[in-house]
């Protein structure tokens, strides 16, 4: 059975998708949950919840209604022990868990019910800074890009005329490189199917071995 990956928003699923099948061609078709490409299930799918406070709302359903392993990706925003509290108590209120950690663990975090499926958790960008999506997405950069380099003296140089939230800011910093990527203005996904974005930069693969680990478990 595929392993489920609920996010907050469809880019999420998009950037998440692009990185597990960034070497593969582009699915046929989509089947409910399930990503078909030639007519096989996938190890993986991701759906967008529409928000945190519906994915929380929705939790019920979606762990009634998914025998599997399920993964839950949230952004940090500015307080990543807030967000991390908030969902695993959402979690456990639901599940029989043998154990909550204080706090995530750094590589992606597994949480073993009672019951044979696992949960995992993966908090943006790094399961320890604050951020989101695009925070975790900077860091695929290229580390010698000239152009980010760019990007980030040209946000940094706006100053007061334009103040941002420190998350905020990486958010101008990424899509003011997007823009000046070819094709100019490409979302998260396409940049990584483009290799604009390295899929294989340290952060991604440690996001992507967790994955495999909850369908490794799984099985």
């Amino acid at each position: 059975m595929a392993v489920l990956i609920i996010v907050e928003g469809s880019q999420d699923a998009h950037a998440i998708e692009k990185l597990l099948n960034d070497r593969l061609p582009e699915p046929d078709r989509v089947c409910g949950w399930y990503r078909e490409i030639d007519n096989q299930v996938k190890p993986f799918t991701a759906r967008a919840a529409g928000g945190y406070g519906t994915l929380l709302k929705e939790m019920p359903s979606i762990l009634a209604a998914h025998e599997g392993s399920i993964a839950f990706v949230v952004d940090a925003d500015s307080d990543v022990d807030r967000r991390w509290t908030s969902l695993t108590d959402r979690i456990s209120s639901l599940e029989d868990i043998e154990r909550i950690p204080q706090a995530p663990d750094a590589n992606g975090t597994v949480l073993e019910p009672v019951n044979p499926r696992r949960i995992g958790v993966w908090i943006w960008p790094n399961n320890r800074d604050i951020g989101d999506l695009e925070t975790f997405a900077a860091t695929m950069v290229p580390p010698a890009d000239e152009l980010w380099r760019h990007a980030s003296s040209t946000v940094d140089a706006l100053g007061e005329r334009k103040r941002f939230i420190e998350t905020h800011e990486n958010k101008a910093k990424l899509y003011t490189w997007l823009a000046w990527q070819n094709p100019p203005g490409q979302q998260i996904g396409a940049a990584i199917r483009g290799h604009a974005l390295n899929s294989d930069s340290p952060l991604a693969q440690s996001l992507k071995a967790w994955l495999h680990q909850l369908k490794d478990l799984d099985t």
